[in-house]
């Protein structure tokens, strides 16, 4: 799963199951069911697991959605800018 995948699943509420990369886990630590890179097998028994009991990944996806939508709002888009902009002022 490509980052911006994980991102937009993220966005539209999806539960995701990822492999644990330094990329993804930076975007969606906390907020993701993960698996060991290169591993199809573990892959499919997070899968059956989440099928089998959906609550947690389900829950899971909900408070990544609201985490990204919080930090990638205008007004936080626009903070964050300001913050490098006038840095590199000072």
């Amino acid at each position: 799963l490509a980052s911006g995948m994980a991102v937009w699943a993220t966005s539209a509420g999806v539960p995701v199951i990822a492999s644990a990369t330094p990329a993804l886990k930076a975007q969606l630590d906390g907020v993701a069911g993960w698996v060991p890179p290169d591993d199809p097998v573990a892959l499919g028994e997070a899968i059956a697991q989440h099928l089998e009991a959906p609550a947690k990944l389900t829950k899971l996806a909900a408070q990544a959605q609201s985490r990204l939508l919080a930090e990638r709002n205008d007004q936080a888009v626009s903070s964050a800018l300001l913050k490098l902009v006038t840095k590199g002022q000072g």
